[in-house]
């Protein structure tokens, strides 16, 4: 399970690098299965819900590219 915040000045390049550091540790576990549980709480400066929401769906979009069994929990 990975928690997750968007912040401010976040963008899609953010997805690539987080999902490509994830994937990584998640192959030293043997795991190939991913939950992303957006959780606000992490952040105070977080980024407009509409521009949060896009970035999680590309981040699961990415990691189901890079061969995770993605999962995302409902947002909001």
């Amino acid at each position: 399970m990975v928690f997750t915040a968007v912040e401010k000045g976040d963008t899609d390049c953010v997805d690539q690098e987080g999902i490509d550091s994830i994937k990584s540790f998640l192959e030293k576990l043997k795991v190939t299965r991913l939950l992303i549980y957006p959780y606000a709480h992490l952040s105070s400066d977080l980024a407009p819900p509409r521009t949060a929401r896009k970035i999680i769906e590309a981040l699961e979009n990415y990691a189901k590219a890079a061969g995770l069994q993605t999962v995302r929990a409902p947002f909001g």
